[in-house]
């Protein structure tokens, strides 16, 4: 299946040596096969030699930028008509372009978003920007690896923050945000079939870093004003962390 818009698919990597095959291969599995992907390596310290491929581009960091410099590099050098993101400890379904270009083409969506295995389901629902934007506002239930934008929403639009010592790790959550309050009249699509797989065991950057990551969640709650009830999320989450840690 040739046609229709061409996918560029933006992979950030780093030390991704256990999981980026598996990711690689659930792309070159896709049904629909107008699509390039760009991997984009920052800086890893362990390095392994990744497979030739006549769709794959890798571009390397000259040192560490972090995710949102990275996913940025990736989209600056992109030459599809769409953007759709993929985490190297993630992977899709065989029909995830598929499946995503014929909800571009019967609504008109400029940006789609789907349900991933291991995390809560989206629904199947048509937005417009300033629907889409009061929803998040509770919270970030767009997965990353699940959202495809057409390539011009980023037309005159900052990308990914890369201050990694305010958004490590909610980069994507700030970018739904700044998207969706930009464009209030623009139609966005969910779906509620799972069309991936969200990471791999021991692999996920929140495992690890939950305490940055509450931080930075922090940061965009106060960047964007949110309702008190974002803060009164934010704190349980903060408490559900700590009583973890203290069971450990």
């Amino acid at each position: 299946m040739k046609k229709g818009n061409k996918y560029s698919i933006i992979i950030p990597h780093f030390n991704g040596y256990r999981t980026i095959d598996k990711a690689l291969d659930s792309v070159y599995r896709q049904t629909y096969d107008n699509y390039e992907v760009i991997l984009v390596d920052d800086c890893s310290e362990i390095r392994i030699p990744i497979e030739p491929h006549d769709k794959l581009t890798i571009i390397e960091n000259t040192s560490n930028m972090g995710m949102g410099y990275t996913r940025n590099v990736g989209i600056q050098h992109a030459t599809g008509d769409v953007i759709a993101f993929l985490d190297q400890d993630d992977t899709w379904e065989t029909i995830k372009l598929e499946s995503v270009e014929s909800m571009i083409q019967n609504t008109y969506a400029n940006l789609v978003a789907h349900s991933l295995k291991n995390l809560r389901p989206l629904p199947d629902m048509i937005w417009i920007g300033k629907e889409l934007h009061r929803a998040l506002l509770w919270r970030n239930f767009l997965p990353i690896s699940g959202v495809c934008v057409k390539k011009k929403v980023f037309n005159n639009m900052r990308l990914f923050r890369t201050d990694k010592n305010r958004y490590h790790g909610v980069e994507d959550y700030e970018l739904w945000l700044k998207i969706t309050k930009a464009l209030p009249n623009l139609t966005f699509a969910t779906i509620a079939e799972n069309l991936g797989t969200y990471g791999s065991e021991g692999t996920q950057f929140s495992e690890h870093h939950m305490p940055q990551l509450l931080a930075h969640e922090f940061n965009v709650i106060k960047d964007y004003n949110m309702p008190i009830s974002s803060y009164i999320r934010y704190y349980g989450k903060v408490i559900k962390s700590y009583a973890k840690g203290l069971m450990k």
